[in-house]
């Protein structure tokens, strides 16, 4: 009996809970839209953020490593031919998403702090390779998120240049 009683009140429960997510009325895309900042990089590090990284970077050891990781894998990306479209497993082309993506992060980063054109003509060169493969290997969802990530970072870190 008190099982019945649990499982009805669990079922009214959930029964109460569908009801008020049918009444979700979603914004329209003009009020989406009027809530984006309008200036650019406005993914992950925004301008403000930007410059205070500089400045950690400039001012603190641990950071200051951490950045020249980052300026010096961009650096090796200089001299490596852009991404081929290829799926080494036969299967998924995430080896190559994530080789784009990891460039593209590192080589726009490494712009954004030293102001450096020689990693944007890069960042760009990686991504016009990636924008001629055939497909982003839609049916492994991954493969495509992370190609998709590093063209929305390349896209917004890079848009002014």
């Amino acid at each position: 009996m008190l099982m019945r009683i649990l499982f009805l009140g669990l079922t009214l429960f959930c029964l109460h809970l569908a009801h008020a997510a049918d009444s979700f009325t979603p914004p329209t895309a003009e009020a989406i839209l009027r809530t984006l900042k309008q200036e650019h990089p406005r993914l992950l590090i925004g301008p403000k953020t930007a410059e205070e990284l500089k400045a950690l970077i400039a001012k603190d050891k641990v950071a200051a490593r951490i950045y020249a990781s980052i300026e010096r894998s961009a650096d090796k990306t200089l001299n490596e031919k852009p991404s081929k479209y290829e799926l080494p497993d036969g299967r998924r082309l995430l080896l190559v998403s994530g080789r784009v993506l990891d460039r593209v992060e590192s080589l726009a980063f490494a712009c954004r702090m030293t102001g450096k054109k020689e990693y944007v003509e890069r960042a760009w060169m990686e991504l016009e390779a990636a924008s001629q493969f055939k497909d982003w290997n839609p049916s492994h969802f991954l493969d495509t998120a992370e190609m998709t990530h590093a063209f929305a970072i390349g896209y917004d870190w890079l848009w002014q240049e």
